[in-house]
């Protein structure tokens, strides 16, 4: 059984997310992002619910989910 490892330089990060973003795979570019900016696990990101999620008073945006 093969093993992977992580990502570790934010240049690769950012390179492997520009690829879906400009194939339009938007799901896929947005898992990345979600994962480098929390630092969550993909398994761990993979089952996030939106109804989970609390957007409020992020960048001064005023999004919230309610």
């Amino acid at each position: 059984m093969a093993t992977t490892q992580p990502i570790r330089d934010i240049n690769q990060a950012r390179e492997l997310a520009n690829y879906y973003l400009q194939r339009g795979a938007i799901r896929n570019h947005v898992l990345i992002v979600m994962g480098i900016h929390t630092a969550l696990r993909i398994s761990d990101v993979l089952s996030l619910k939106w109804e989970e999620e609390n957007f409020c008073g992020i960048a001064g945006d005023g999004i919230c989910a309610t």
